[in-house]
């Protein structure tokens, strides 16, 4: 009768594509999805306190277990031209740019949420135009502050995740 409605993804959506419960199921990953059932290769890891990643349209993106009190950071001339505060950002924050610098934070000590959203919108910088971070706490202690990587162990010299290239006794890597 061309009626598909019994037809079910894996998550149980009539005619679905899976996306609903698709997600990052490694337990050790920053972005560990806990009702995910399928996985979904999105997974990243990060040894720092705030976690840092871009988002497809020019978003800044966080993930962090403690409560962020403000932050401040550099990046090249041209990477950032319409800045605004992502949906992360508490109203009342103050989110500016001037001279090659980026700062947020607010007069009245109001903190971004321990958790993990959009920072900023309009970032089309890569990680190599961003530098200088400085990420505090409510009580302005410093956090350590970093990109999150999709590889889950040790890169190489030649930049291969769990590769198997060294450094040999005249300083090449091979």
């Amino acid at each position: 009768n061309g009626d598909n409605s019994t037809c079910l993804d894996e998550c149980g959506v009539p005619n679905g594509d899976n996306s609903s419960c698709s997600g990052c199921m490694d337990s050790d990953a920053a972005n560990f999805d806990t009702e995910a059932i399928i996985d979904d290769g999105s997974c990243y890891y990060c040894d720092f306190e705030v976690c840092l990643s871009f988002g497809d349209e020019g978003e800044l993106l966080y993930s962090s277990d403690i409560n962020i009190g403000g932050f401040q950071f550099n990046f090249a001339d041209g990477c950032i031209t319409s800045l605004s505060a992502g949906d992360a950002v508490p109203a009342g924050w103050t989110v500016s740019t001037g001279a090659g610098v980026v700062l947020g934070f607010d007069f009245a000590g109001t903190v971004i949420p321990a958790g993990a959203g959009q920072l900023l919108n309009g970032v089309t910088c890569s990680e190599s135009q961003l530098s200088g971070f400085t990420f505090s706490d409510a009580d302005a202690s410093q956090l350590s502050t970093g990109f999150a990587s999709s590889c889950n162990g040790i890169v190489d010299c030649a930049g291969t995740c769990n590769g198997d290239a060294m450094v040999d006794d005249c300083g090449v890597c091979n």
